[in-house]
């Protein structure tokens, strides 16, 4: 796999879900090396596992991550944006 990177639209009942999601957020910086493949430095990011629709991506890092916001639908739920990008240069 050379590149691996996707964003997902979330909706959570418990904000703490939110927090802890956002104490794994760093500093990243993503280079495409000459080969094709993605390296990833960070200061403060955690590395870790993404598994979407039961397939596991190892060498994950949370990209970006929207402001949790209040939905209008009055459920008491928070929505929020989340980007995640792999280190394929391992």
């Amino acid at each position: 796999m050379y590149r691996f990177e996707c964003t997902v639209d979330c909706r959570t009942e418990t904000y703490s879900q939110y927090t802890a999601l956002a104490a794994l957020v760093g500093i990243l910086n993503k280079t495409t090396l000459l080969n094709g493949k993605t390296s990833i430095q960070t200061i403060g990011g955690t590395i870790g596992s993404l598994v979407l629709n039961g397939t596991t991506y190892t060498n994950c890092y949370i990209e970006s991550l929207s402001a949790a916001e209040v939905s209008q639908s009055n459920l008491g739920v928070w929505d929020f944006t989340i980007s995640f990008v792999k280190d394929t240069s391992v």
